[in-house]
C-alpha cells in the first residue's frame, strides 16, 4: 500500500496542529504536510510529482485566498493532479450556504466542522485505503 499524503491547508497554526495530532493518532504511516495559505497549497500541488493519493483538508476562511478561491483554481489544474486528490472541507463555519457551495464542487468529498473528531478522521482514512 502506498503511503498517503495528507495536506492540511489552514491559516491557523492551532487548527493545523490539532488536525495533525488527530491524523497521527489514526494513521502514523501518513506523510502530513501543513500549509498556512491556499496559494501555497496550489503551488505545492502544481510542483509535486503525485505518485500516491493526496487527502486535502481545506479551511474556508483564510486571508489572501480563501478555500473557495482554492477550489476555483484547483478546478483549472491538470487532471493528472486532480485525479489524485480528495478534498475535505474542514471549517468552523456552520453556515448552510458554505456547506452547499463547497459540495457543489465535484471533487469535494465532505464538509467537516472544526475541530475534527477521531471518528471522522478514521472514517476518512478507511474510505481512502486504496
Amino acid at each position: 500500500m502506498k503511503q498517503k499524503t495528507i495536506l492540511i491547508i489552514d491559516d491557523s497554526y492551532t487548527d493545523r496542529f490539532i488536525a495533525t495530532e488527530i491524523i497521527k493518532s489514526c494513521n502514523s504511516l501518513c506523510n502530513i504536510v501543513e500549509i498556512d495559505n491556499a496559494q501555497k497549497g496550489l503551488d505545492f500541488l502544481s510542483s509535486s510529482t503525485l505518485l500516491s493519493p493526496i487527502i486535502i483538508f481545506l479551511d474556508i476562511r483564510m486571508p489572501i485566498m480563501d478555500g473557495f478561491g482554492f477550489l476555483k483554481h484547483f478546478d483549472s489544474l491538470p487532471k493528472t493532479i486532480k485525479n489524485f486528490c480528495r478534498i475535505y472541507m474542514l471549517s468552523s463555519s456552520i453556515d448552510p450556504s458554505d456547506f452547499k457551495r463547497a459540495l457543489d464542487y465535484n471533487y469535494v468529498v465532505d464538509y467537516l466542522i472544526k475541530p475534527p473528531t477521531v471518528d471522522s478522521i478514521q472514517n476518512i482514512m478507511k474510505g481512502n485505503e486504496n
